[in-house]
């Protein structure tokens, strides 16, 4: 097979894991802010590299979650082939989950 390049963008609510989930695959924590650290929270799109073993090259772009940060998650997924949605077991659909799912629309 030959290579194939791929993104995924990592969207919903805030503190609903996208960031542990992008960490958990890639090895890379995307939050590499000082106020992001500070704050745990991700306020621009932070990027990993995820290199599978069958020729595949994907680029993982994790989202902000805060309704505040709407334009960063806007920015950040311009380009995408594939959207994980992703949301908390324990708390279930959020507002921001709803407000990416319209952007991504």
């Amino acid at each position: 097979m030959a290579d194939a390049f791929y993104t995924i963008g990592m969207a919903g609510h805030i503190d609903h894991g996208k960031t542990t989930l992008t960490k958990a695959l890639t090895g890379v924590d995307t939050d590499r802010l000082k106020e992001e650290k500070e704050r745990q929270i991700s306020i621009e799109p932070g990027y990993a590299p995820l290199e599978l073993d069958n020729g595949i090259h994907v680029s993982i772009v994790d989202v902000p979650g805060h309704e505040r940060f709407i334009r960063q998650m806007i920015a950040g997924v311009a380009g995408i082939d594939l959207v994980v949605l992703v949301i908390a077991a324990d708390e279930g659909v959020m507002p921001q989950t709803k407000e990416h799912l319209q952007i991504l629309k």
